[in-house]
Order: C-alpha cells, then structure tokens, then sequence
C-alpha cells in the first residue's frame, strides 16, 4: 500500500474512528464496528506489505482495500450526518459494514480470487441502497463479449496513457477526454473494455459508469436528478440521505452531496451516450467539466460535483463533436476509429459461430460493414440464423 491517496485514506477513517467528544465517547455511532473494521484492515494491510511485490494475491487484496476504504469513508461520513436516533438508517449501514467485513476477510483468506470485490462492485453500480429500488434509465452496455474483443489495443493504449499518466503531478490532476464517433464504432464497448481493466480497476477508485441518453419528453430537471441519484447510489449513498436533499435543494444538494462524497478521491466517471438533443436542452449545465465551483451556485453545473485536483478523471462518449468539445474541450477529444477488415471478419466469424471460408462473402462483409463492428456483429448473427434454419432443414453447406 504505497500510493499517497491510499495512505491519505486510510489516515483519514482512523482519524474519524478514533475521534472522541470531550468526555472521551466515541463520536460517532457504531463505532465498535468501525473499530473492529479499523483492526481487520490494518492487518491485512501488513499482509500486503509483507507479501511480494509481484504477486497476484498482493494486486488483488490491495484493490480491494483500496476499493473499501473509498467505500468506508463514504460511510462514515453518512454516519456523521445521520443522527444515531435513525434507527433504519443505522440498520442499513450496519448491513452495509457486515458486508464489507465480510468481503475483507473473504480477500484475505482467498487473495487471487478477486472475486468478491467485483461482486460488490456490481451491488454498488446496481444501487448501492438497501432499499432495492430500481432506477428508470437506460443502461449502456457494449454489445459485445470483453473476452472477445478485436482491434481496440492501440485505443486502449491511448487511454491508459493519457488517462494513468503518473508524472502528471497529483495536486494539479483532472482529466477530461471525449470519445466521438457514428452509432456501431465502438465508443462504449471501448470504454466498459477500459473501465474494467485490473490496472483501471486498481487505479481508481470509486468508478462511475452513467448512462445520459434519455427519453425526448422527459423533464430536464428530472434528467439531472436521475442522473445524479444514480452517481450517488454507485458509491454507496444512502437512498434517503439522498432523498432528504431532494426535498430541499434538488439539484444543488445532490451536486453538493456528489462533490463531498467523490471529494480526496482518484475517481473514473464514464457518461457514455450524451446525446446531442438531451445536451442542448440542458446546455449550460453539460459544459465545460473542468469548471471549478465560484460562489454558491450549486445548480449551475455538473462540473459543480466533481471535485478538481485528486486525480479524478472524466470520459464522455458521443456521437456528436459539438457535445464533446463543449464538455471536455476540443484539445481532449478522441476521435474513435473504423476497424480494419481483418478485425471486423473475426467478429463476423464469431457471431456466425463458425469460421467461414467463402471470399464472396468476406469481400461483402468488408464492404457493408465499412469498419463498424456493430454491423459486423449483426450480419454474423443473420448468418448463424440462416445456418439454423438449414440444419434443421438437413441442409447445411458448411461453407
């Protein structure tokens, strides 16, 4: 655990679980489950410092320390703005504490499964909340498998570089780019690919995938809620901590609420799919992400609710250059590239499910598909189809 964020955060959870009033009580509630936690990460931190710099298990208990910890302070601070007579409120953080404790120890004991991590990962972008309430927007997902992923090394590469670059001084480190290209080029898929990488997964923390398209008639203050409420459910706020902000300032309080949790922290944020519609009805709120807070204008931007100088780091996906300039910058923005046919001819391959030896067919597949793996994907499916059609026929050629 040598990273200075790391050490930065782990200072900061004993200080607030140590902290005491002037009688000597603990300051906070529940602190016996903060301070067994407290114990249980500082003993598997010196596992790691005692185990081998190139160890697997070492990589993976130092995530998910990492990822915990990020995740305990987050708690913590709910635990100081929730008053200890909330007795559903503190039911639901100490579920959340047994959970934690229970991935740690599961680390521990299991360090190259890195399993349990990603699980909780998932909780956490499907709500964080006990409440089990489901949110009503589109999820963005790539539309292929991640194991089998063609042509997207060099973009990769890009991105690791551009976004992970460790001589940027940490003091002075926000990072926004753009990812601009026509639907089917591979903006998401290349994106998720990124923001599920082990060295991603390792280097920051908390991660917040956000899908912005929504419905041509929805409210744009509805918009920014949803949004918003749903960056805060991914790193573990409560449901109605959230929801006492909306009954007062909306849009302020929740930015507000954003800009605490994600404050001291190396986060990766995707808002993938910014559609040039949705962006114009809410303009000045979309623009300029690297804009710092002046005033007490909460509302004004959701630049407002990222915290600026800790490493935090930015994507937007569009197919729209307007969108991504306005948000990032014309500097920052990536232009996503067509595949070339060999990389497209395996995906065609790959959906079609078998390896087809027909140059008729590859010189068509080359031509429509014009370097979009999406149509390269879809034409192999309609391939595979047809192939299940004549098996059940008896008539297959296997060419």
């Amino acid at each position: 655990m040598e990273n200075e964020i790391d050490k930065y955060l782990i200072k900061k959870f004993e200080n607030v679980v140590d902290a005491t009033d002037s009688k000597g009580n603990p300051k906070i509630s529940l602190h016996s489950q903060f301070d067994e936690l407290k114990v249980l990460l500082q003993t598997n931190i010196k596992s790691c410092t005692s185990q081998d710099n190139s160890s697997a298990g070492k990589f993976s208990k130092e995530t998910s320390i990492r990822h915990n910890l990020y995740y305990l302070n987050n708690i913590l601070t709910e635990c100081q703005t929730t008053s200890k007579n909330r007795i559903f409120g503190n039911l639901s953080i100490q579920r959340r504490l047994k959970r934690i404790k229970e991935e740690i120890r599961t680390a521990s004991l299991n360090p190259k499964q890195g399993s349990t991590q990603k699980g909780t990962q998932q909780d956490r972008n499907s709500g964080g909340s006990s409440s089990g309430k489901s949110q009503s927007f589109r999820r963005s997902y790539p539309a292929a498998d991640l194991e089998k992923i063609y042509g997207f090394d060099d973009e990769l590469a890009y991105l690791n570089k551009s976004l992970m670059n460790k001589s940027l001084i940490p003091e002075v480190q926000f990072k926004a780019i753009g990812i601009v290209g026509i639907g089917g080029i591979g903006k998401t898929t290349l994106c998720w690919k990124f923001f599920n990488s082990e060295v991603v997964m390792a280097h920051f923390a908390p991660r917040i995938w956000v899908s912005v398209s929504r419905g041509p008639d929805e409210d744009t203050d509805a918009i920014k809620v949803a949004i918003l409420k749903e960056m805060l459910l991914q790193i573990g706020a409560e449901e109605e901590v959230i929801q006492s902000d909306l009954s007062g300032h909306r849009i302020g309080g929740l930015l507000s609420l954003l800009h605490q949790h994600l404050w001291g922290k190396r986060y990766l944020i995707v808002f993938d799919d910014v559609r040039f519609d949705d962006f114009h009805k809410n303009k000045e709120w979309y623009q300029d992400l690297e804009t710092c807070l002046h005033g007490k204008e909460w509302e004004k931007k959701l630049a407002h609710g990222l915290p600026k100088g800790h490493g935090g780091t930015v994507i937007v996906t569009s197919r729209s250059e307007e969108v991504v300039k306005k948000m990032v910058g014309r500097e920052n923005l990536h232009r996503k590239m067509p595949l070339n046919d060999e990389h497209c001819w395996h995906i065609f391959t790959d959906a079609a499910g078998r390896d087809v030896n027909n140059k008729e067919l590859r010189e068509e597949i080359k031509e429509k598909c014009k370097g979009v793996p999406l149509a390269a994907k879809v034409m192999g499916q309609i391939v595979r189809k047809h192939f299940q059609e004549q098996s059940q026929n008896g008539n297959v050629n296997p060419q």
